[in-house]
């Protein structure tokens, strides 16, 4: 298996693991991973927990697909650089966000960065021939 195998393999888990705690914690993953509370019962924070939750499990279906990619990177190009495009498009929402708003704690400066580099790293180091 190769480096770059083994590296998505680390990323898929990563976000297997992040993307079920969101979806059993909901908006108290925020307290867990970013040490922010939300207010307890607003309209916010239930907009926020749906959210949340919804999107952990897209990100840990993310992950599962990309744990699959990984295994034969060269029959798996197309789905693994759509992977790779979600995650960059992503991370482009993710830059709009900490422009407006600022990026609020280091675990959402290093997710945006990630969500540059995974991609970045999935075309420069893939044995495309």
């Amino acid at each position: 298996m190769s480096s770059l195998s083994n590296f998505l393999k680390g990323v898929s888990l990563f976000s297997i693991c992040t993307g079920t705690a969101d979806v059993l914690l909901g908006a108290s993953s925020v307290d867990f991973f970013a040490g922010h509370t939300f207010p307890v019962n607003s309209p916010a924070t239930v907009f926020a927990d749906s959210q949340l939750r919804f999107l952990g499990g897209m990100w840990a279906g993310w992950g599962v697909m990309m744990w699959w990619a990984s295994n034969d990177l060269r029959a798996r190009r197309t789905p693994l650089a759509l992977l790779g495009g979600i995650m960059l498009f992503a991370g482009i929402g993710r830059v709009i966000s900490g422009v407006k708003f600022g990026f609020g704690s280091n675990v959402v400066a290093a997710a945006t960065a990630a969500e540059f580099v995974v991609p970045a790293t999935i075309w420069l180091f893939g044995d495309w021939s």
